[in-house]
């Protein structure tokens, strides 16, 4: 970003927090295997996000409570995004400004555990969230390759 090696999410999402909304950045960006050079204009985040104590209609109350949907891994997901089948769920959407958005989770991460419990299905994770205890929640999450704990602070 603007010339400097991104060595980590964290580093780089926090060099973008750095700078005034409107400012224009040059990404060296990787893009169908080709190195190209592009320019953002970065935008302002919200510092209210609506919030309702109604989960969704549909959804489990403890998705709701992180702001994310997750789904057991089917077959075609896998293959997709190369992850193991029955080792854990992968997010399907991320409410922005969202307890899992501000800490950094996206659409198509994989989440193995929480707390330090292997979740395998949709409903795994229902029951490990519903039993946290407290205002924060242990994830770890693979996108891609790497895989990395993460801690969602639930609530204010």
């Amino acid at each position: 970003m603007n010339g400097k090696p991104i060595e980590s999410y964290e580093q780089f999402r926090n060099d973008v927090a750095m700078l005034a909304p409107d400012s224009k950045v040059t990404l060296d960006v990787l893009r169908d295997g080709k190195a190209r050079q592009i320019t953002v204009t970065l935008g302002e985040r919200p510092t209210t996000v609506a919030k309702s104590n109604q989960p969704s209609r549909g959804r489990p109350q403890s998705q709701a409570a992180l702001g994310l949907d997750v789904q057991d891994l089917t077959r075609s997901l896998a293959n997709r995004f190369g992850y193991p089948m029955g080792e854990g769920v992968i997010v399907t959407r991320v409410d922005p400004g969202s307890p899992a958005a501000n800490a950094g989770i996206q659409p198509g991460d994989f989440i193995q555990s929480v707390n330090r419990e292997s979740v395998n299905s949709a409903s795994e994770f229902e029951r490990a969230i519903n039993s946290i205890k407290g205002k924060k929640v242990l994830l770890l999450v693979r996108r891609g390759q790497f895989s990395q704990f993460v801690v969602v602070q639930l609530g204010e």
